[in-house]
């Protein structure tokens, strides 16, 4: 506390060593347009560069710091070849270079944060030496972003798009076809120089010459280099034909029909499977009817195929049925009720197909092919044993697969009332998913498969409702406009292939996809007789200790008393609501955004007080007696003896009863934050022209400026268990736009 002796026993504020209180960004955007009668075109050109907050010290021979610099060019260009036809070029091009420490992943820092205390060692020994701690030899988080070297990335991109529009209107009325061929390229090339200092850890010193005693706990790497390069290129082929055509000014027929093929290729193959192009191709189709803009049906129908199935299966057929109702296009209603811009209703039927298998966040590919390998474990066979590989099967392919569809039905309100000031949409909607990709995981041991078997045996269904308002009103100079959207989801799943478990509370059926489960707590054990009366928890516990419910009445605590407890990490509900005001070339903007029914667990070594022993952080919430369970016989006081406390009695290192998902370590993730401010002026059209510009604008917009929440630890929005996560930051930005 004092600074008498730092290097044994120093006082670090480590996110104040290794972060700014600010950093800079610029960017800039420059658009040219023109043309004539025949051509036209648009060109946009853009730069924008970003610092982290990291601190960096020190470095003089190279930047480690994270920085991230993007070039974009952008251009299409219109040209009417003939009087029916029209072509179209669209060229893009992206540049960046992101530069960050030779460790390469920044989370690594933030783990290093969690993990440490500011009593664990210096940023510094006062030798000059870099410190170690912990029993693996931990790397503290200012040697990790400053003392490792550095990664540069660097990435570019074109994307090309040639469409060609045919109108046949002089032979059939209403009749065009388009076709259009994208070429898209995109590659990363990566350079590491990676490095390790000198690393000790401080034992002693000696008290009569002043010297620090210390053990070197990892020797130096020198500066090492290593690079990767990976590019993906896709080729997408479109054709289109339409017909639109009014007949006696009530009837408009309309139909589409489209082709479309896509081919996929990476070149940072790993093996034979990884090699091969992904391609799919599909066919869609639509047909449109009105009748005095009153009645509206629409017929829609994919034909899709996938790689993922055999042939005779590769392709799913997916129609879908809109219909529309516009009551206030009828006369009666426009003379009798004039407010009423617009009353429409809406229902639409649909299938949507997926195709898309998943394993640990990877694509499955060719699921119904078995893989054999010719490699595996073997024998020793012979009078002179000799050892010979067997073959086994790598993948089992798994037969009967089919796309997996959603039947989604969506019903909705659009209204509009005096001359638009109000405008409201609601929309109800009801998804049930069959044939879901599962790994199979009733399949019995004896039946000898050593790989993941997939099958179409899961259902689930969602339901929620969405929506939007807003309100305009001009009062003399000023224009007043507020607005809102709330979305509002549930699920349930229907059929999961699981073991049927012991307690119908263990299973995933009948349950939401992703819910928190976990022990249920009762508090905190209050005295010596309360451990003996209640079931067998966790190891040895004490009074201070957390209590949990013995939910199935065993008496012992254990994994079948882990119940479902709170929502999903995923919001069930998500908001806004914004506002603006508008007075005479002065604007004034607003934004709130939220989130509700979303939880999550506080832990690891970075919220567990001593979770790892000399590892892992301590939050200044536990450093107030009040906040954790103390014995009266340590603080004098009874009330210390809190078992409502917000932390369980201090242990040091990892306590197999406290330390587990619980709902006395659920969190309640929701948040409203105040996501923008802006302040802007718009210069006269006047005083604009005398400077020879059409237009110019300044602004100042706020970012992220305040959040309400009941985490206070870290950010909501990007909570995780301990809060080792980059934070999200506030930010000030002022724009200059110019016309000309």
């Amino acid at each position: 506390k004092y600074g008498m002796d730092p290097d044994l026993f120093p006082n670090v504020n480590w996110q104040k060593e290794i972060l700014r209180e600010r950093a800079h960004a610029h960017q800039g955007n420059i658009n040219i347009s023109g043309g004539a009668r025949l051509a036209k075109y648009y060109m946009s050109l853009f730069y924008r560069t970003n610092d982290a907050i990291y601190k960096q010290e020190g470095m003089e021979k190279y930047h480690s710091n994270v920085r991230r610099n993007q070039y974009s060019f952008r251009s299409n260009i219109d040209v009417d070849a003939t009087p029916s036809t029209k072509v179209s070029l669209l060229l893009s091009a992206k540049l960046v270079d992101q530069n960050r420490p030779g460790m390469g992943n920044t989370s690594e820092i933030w783990s290093a944060v969690s993990n440490i205390t500011p009593m664990t060692v210096p940023v510094m020994y006062s030798n000059g030496m870099f410190p170690s701690y912990g029993p693996g030899n931990n790397t503290s988080p200012t040697v990790l972003l400053n003392e490792t070297g550095y990664r540069t990335d660097r990435s570019n991109a074109i994307e090309t798009l040639l469409t060609i529009e045919q109108d046949f209107s002089s032979w059939v009325d209403g009749l065009k076809a388009t076709g259009s061929i994208s070429f898209d390229n995109d590659n990363s090339h990566t350079q590491t120089r990676y490095k390790m200092p000198d690393l000790y850890m401080a034992v002693d010193r000696n008290w009569q010459t002043g010297e620090l005693l210390t053990t070197k706990t990892v020797v130096a790497s020198p500066m090492s280099y290593g690079s990767s390069s990976y590019g993906r290129r896709t080729i997408y082929l479109e054709g289109k034909i339409n017909y639109d055509k009014i007949i006696s000014d009530k009837h408009r027929v309309g139909a589409l029909l489209l082709y479309q093929q896509k081919d996929y290729q990476r070149t940072d193959v790993y093996n034979e499977l990884s090699s091969i192009p992904r391609r799919n191709q599909g066919m869609a189709g639509r047909f449109t009817y009105s009748f005095d803009d009153i009645y509206f049906l629409e017929g829609n129908f994919g034909y899709n195929g996938s790689e993922n199935f055999p042939k005779g299966q590769r392709f799913g057929f997916f129609p879908s049925l809109a219909l529309g109702y516009v009551v206030s296009n009828y006369t009666y209603v426009r003379d009798h009720y004039p407010f009423i811009n617009t009353l429409k209703f809406r229902y639409s039927f649909g299938l949507v197909g997926n195709d898309k298998i998943e394993r640990g966040g990877s694509e499955v590919r060719f699921p119904y092919l078995t893989r054999v390998n010719v490699n595996a474990s073997g024998y020793y066979f012979g009078d002179i044993p000799g050892y010979y590989s067997g073959v086994t099967d790598a993948e089992l392919g798994s037969t009967g697969l089919v796309w997996e569809s959603a039947k989604k039905h969506n019903w909705g309100i659009d209204l509009t009332l005096w001359d638009n000031a109000i405008n409201i949409t609601v929309d109800a909607f009801l998804d049930k998913r069959d044939n879901i990709f599962m790994a199979r995981n009733t399949l019995p041991g004896t039946l000898g498969i050593g790989s993941t078997v997939w099958g179409n045996v899961g259902r689930m269904k969602s339901w929620g409702s969405d929506g939007t308002a807003s309100y305009t009103k001009k009062i003399g100079d000023f224009t007043i406009e507020a607005r809102g959207n709330f979305t509002f989801t549930r699920d349930k799943i229907l059929d999961y292939d699981e073991v049927i478990p012991r307690y119908p509370y263990l299973a995933q059926k009948g349950n939401s996809y992703g819910i928190t489960r976990g022990l249920i707590s009762l508090g905190l054990f209050k005295d010596e007789d309360d451990v003996k009366n209640s079931p067998t928890q966790f190891g040895k516990v004490l009074p201070g200790d957390i209590k949990y419910q013995d939910v199935n009445g065993d008496g012992v605590i254990n994994s079948d008393d882990i119940v479902p407890i709170g929502n999903a990490r995923i919001p069930k509900i998500q908001y806004g609501f914004a506002g603006s005001v508008l007075w005479k070339g002065f604007d004034f903007n607003i934004f709130f955004r939220g989130a509700g029914k979303s939880d999550f667990f506080f832990g690891g070594t970075g919220f567990y007080p001593f979770n790892g022993e000399k590892l892992g952080n301590v939050l200044t919430i536990v450093n107030d007696q009040k906040n954790r369970w103390t014995p009266e016989s340590y603080s004098g006081d009874p009330a210390t003896e809190n078992p409502n406390a917000i932390f369980p009695r201090l242990t040091y290192g990892y306590n197999q009863n406290n330390n587990r998902n619980s709902t006395f370590w659920l969190a309640n993730a929701s948040y409203l934050r105040l996501k923008t401010l802006e302040l802007g002026y718009t210069l006269p059209k006047e005083t604009s022209k005398k400077l020879a510009m059409t237009n110019l604008r300044v602004s100042l917009i706020g970012d992220n400026l305040h959040v309400w929440d009941k985490v206070k630890f870290w950010d909501p929005e990007q909570a995780s268990s301990n809060g080792a996560v980059y934070p999200l930051t506030r930010s000030y930005t002022l724009v200059l736009q110019m016309s000309f």
